[in-house]
């Protein structure tokens, strides 16, 4: 549990942590599917996916900005075969795994799910909620009742 001052709870470092570790692990599932789904891509399938990727982004990404990069990067003998297929140049270094555009895409996804999941969790205790107070309700009898017995 995150703890924040004091050793209390701090429910936004949770959060925060909680979003952070649901969007490395839907990436690194995409990454581990990537190959499994483009085995039968070409080469030149491959080059207009890195570049698509290029114009999404705004940039030449890194081998590790790209969903399937790795597995690209071998079938091409690395990433600047990659890059000189592509007509790329490689112009920055790899940002940090949180501050990659991939990461942010996707954590943008995950926030959604999680806000979907926790409504969700919500109206499923408001419906538990309600069927456990009318049960009580059957078993004690209403309101009404109990006050004239």
């Amino acid at each position: 549990m995150s703890r924040g001052n004091g050793g209390r709870f701090d429910g936004r470092a949770w959060y925060e942590q909680h979003i952070t570790a649901r969007t490395v692990a839907a990436l690194e599932e995409k990454e581990k599917d990537f190959p499994r789904l483009h085995a039968g891509d070409s080469e030149q399938e491959l080059i207009e996916y890195v570049r698509r990727c290029a114009d999404e982004m705004g940039y030449t990404p890194t081998m590790r900005e790209v969903i399937g990069g790795t597995y690209i990067a071998q079938r091409f003998g690395g990433w600047p075969a990659v890059l000189k297929e592509a007509e790329l140049v490689a112009d920055h270094a790899c940002p940090a795994q949180t501050k990659r555009y991939i990461f942010l895409k996707e954590r943008e996804v995950q926030v959604e799910l999680h806000r979907q999941e926790r409504e969700a969790k919500r109206k499923t205790r408001a419906i538990k909620n309600k069927m456990n107070v009318q049960k009580n309700t059957e078993t004690q009898g209403s309101p009404s009742q109990v006050e004239r017995k």
